[in-house]
């Protein structure tokens, strides 16, 4: 069994329904070109298999976090920098749990094991490495990531959607890349 445990967040809720869409997000995102901030696009709920998980992945980009539950599997995503982050483990009764929250999931799990490595890590950075929590029974999903989760067999497969390489080769040209770089910054601002 898979349980869902989502905090109530005053900017940027979750929208949808488990139980009706079978879909939650949250966040400001684009899906197919168009923006979102309440509300969720149609095409995003009952999703039921990877591949259409996949194909409807690709459509979307922002800052979210997703939670889509199917018939017999579990889908959840977060954006490619991780702005909502999502934790997952397994319970005392074997029940994989999903939270956007370390505190709620941590009381679900009974996972009182802390992780050293996870701790100094956090103590001298400010954060944990990877997919590590401060917890050695919870883990977060790392940005542009998803992971699909087996109803049946409990089995979590969790894959990149982006991984931030680049594989284009710029020509070192000066202008061009001062070019480039006023380009970036005109998009982003």
């Amino acid at each position: 069994m898979v349980k869902i445990l989502v905090r109530e967040h005053g900017v940027y809720p979750w929208q949808g329904s488990l139980e009706e869409d079978g879909t939650i997000i949250r966040g400001v995102f684009y899906y197919d070109g168009k923006r979102y901030e309440h509300g969720i696009p149609e095409e995003l709920r009952h999703i039921e298999t990877e591949e259409e998980f996949q194909a409807k992945q690709k459509k979307l980009t922002g800052r979210y976090a997703l939670i889509c539950r199917g018939t017999n599997r579990t889908f959840f995503a977060v954006d490619r920098i991780s702005i909502y982050p999502l934790f997952y483990g397994l319970s005392e009764k074997n029940d994989m749990v999903i939270s956007d929250s370390f505190a709620l999931i941590e009381q679900e799990t009974g996972a009182v094991c802390p992780d050293t490595e996870g701790m100094l890590q956090f103590l001298s950075t400010q954060s944990t490495y990877g997919n590590r929590t401060l917890s050695k029974k919870i883990q977060t999903l790392m940005a542009g990531q998803y992971a699909v989760l087996n109803h049946e067999t409990q089995e979590l497969s969790v894959r990149d959607y982006d991984t931030h390489s680049h594989t284009e080769s710029y020509p070192h040209d000066e202008q061009w890349l001062t070019q480039k770089h006023e380009e970036v910054l005109d998009d982003v601002f």
